[in-house]
């Protein structure tokens, strides 16, 4: 049954995609959505709902998490590690509301929600850009930083930070 759904789904996406909608100008929000693989977009929908089942299980954020902000000091991808200084000025900012907004010095570039477990010390994160992949990382905590390891939970993410404790937003 499941098989004959998703295959179902997948028929329809590639027509709706194929033919337009011939009732509009073609919005630029429907066309983002076509984009997206099926099962990307699958993974968006159940990261969205984990954020939501945690929320209902523990409902505060924790206070080191949105007081402050946190730059990007250090990140591990793709078998390499970033040279010191290469994040200058990238921040993340958790707010109390669990969403999260991100940029470059005083310039905001993203935003979205997450829900960071302090029971489990695991951080799930969705974009609010469609385009972008939700993520899990495992939380590990020092006195002025938080590391951040990648989990596979929502596909790859062999991505490693550490993050760096701020008082306030960078500036140039």
């Amino acid at each position: 049954m499941n098989k004959f759904l998703y295959l179902s789904s997948f028929a329809l996406m590639v027509l709706v995609t194929a033919c337009g909608n011939p009732g509009s100008s073609g919005s630029s929000a429907s066309q983002e959505e076509s984009k997206l693989s099926i099962r990307d977009n699958n993974l968006r929908n159940q990261a969205a709902s984990v954020i939501e089942h945690r929320r209902a299980s523990e409902p505060k954020p924790m206070a080191i998490i949105v007081a402050n902000y946190w730059e990007y000091d250090l990140v591990f991808e793709n078998g390499a590690m970033s040279e010191k200084g290469a994040h200058a000025g990238e921040w993340i900012k958790f707010n109390e509301d669990w969403t999260y907004n991100y940029g470059s010095y005083d310039k905001t570039t993203g935003s979205g929600k997450y829900h960071h477990s302090f029971e489990n010390n695991l951080i799930v994160m969705l974009d609010d850009d469609i385009n972008v992949p939700a993520v899990e990382f495992e939380t590990k905590y020092g006195q002025e930083v938080i590391i951040l390891v990648g989990k596979p939970t929502y596909g790859s993410n062999g991505r490693q930070m550490k993050i760096r404790k701020i008082a306030e937003q960078p500036k140039k």
